[in-house]
């Protein structure tokens, strides 16, 4: 009887040791701020490989504009070299399936698709629902982490969408694209660094490559929970 209940108190602490590991996790990096310069509480990881296709936009020139963004966002992050999957995309006229969009405008017109676009927007992306799968710990405070899985089946709910306002130069519609799809990949908010491709703010950055603040934030999720 004494060995038995030993066994079962054995159990539910190596049980409890398991749930513990899972959802208090201590991750190392954190580099993400919310508008006022506030560390984010929270991040997410894809839970299949994004395919991207360029969709409708304003005008057929602007689908240039998306496309730009849309190539040169995919090679940047397949060349980081630290995703579980590799990004690819689809012709204009595919009818295969995709799971992130990109489409190009003047903020008016993209205003009418994505919440939250201004005068000072340059880029957007919109992810669907999230699903909670761990709080960690960082620095003594705790992050969400959530998964994303994203499909063209039920575009209002579930598909990502990136949108690059059409006047920005050719390569700020190349960074842009590259910074978009870093927050379709799990950066939620921004780095104060300029050197990275996840600062605020496209206007005089000139990065080509995704930098190591880049990639660290959202590496450690995929490593994780991938």
């Amino acid at each position: 009887m004494k060995k038995s209940l030993k066994l079962l108190i054995l159990s539910i602490l190596t049980i409890s040791m398991l749930i513990t590991s899972c959802f208090a996790v201590n991750i190392y990096y954190w580099y993400a701020l919310d508008n006022y310069g506030n560390p984010t509480s929270n991040g997410w990881y894809y839970s299949i490989p994004l395919v991207g296709k360029v969709v409708e936009c304003q005008t057929e020139a602007d689908q240039v504009d998306a496309a730009i963004g849309l190539v040169y966002g995919n090679s940047k992050w397949n060349t980081a070299n630290f995703l579980p999957f590799s990004l690819s995309y689809l012709p204009f006229r595919s009818s295969d399936p995709y799971n992130v969009s990109f489409t190009s405008g003047t903020t008016s017109w993209l205003s009418t698709y994505f919440t939250g676009v201004n005068a000072n927007t340059t880029g957007i992306t919109s992810v669907g629902s999230l699903t909670y799968e761990a709080t960690v710990t960082y620095g003594g405070s705790s992050k969400t982490i959530s998964s994303y899985y994203a499909s063209s089946d039920d575009p209002n709910t579930s598909l990502t969408r990136i949108g690059i306002v059409t006047t920005c130069t050719e390569a700020q519609q190349r960074i842009i694209g590259g910074h978009e799809l870093g927050h379709a990949l799990g950066w939620y908010g921004h780095t104060s660094t300029t050197t990275q491709l996840m600062h605020y703010s496209a206007n005089g950055i000139t990065v080509t490559s995704v930098g190591s603040q880049d990639k660290y934030q959202i590496d450690q999720f995929y490593d994780l929970f991938y």
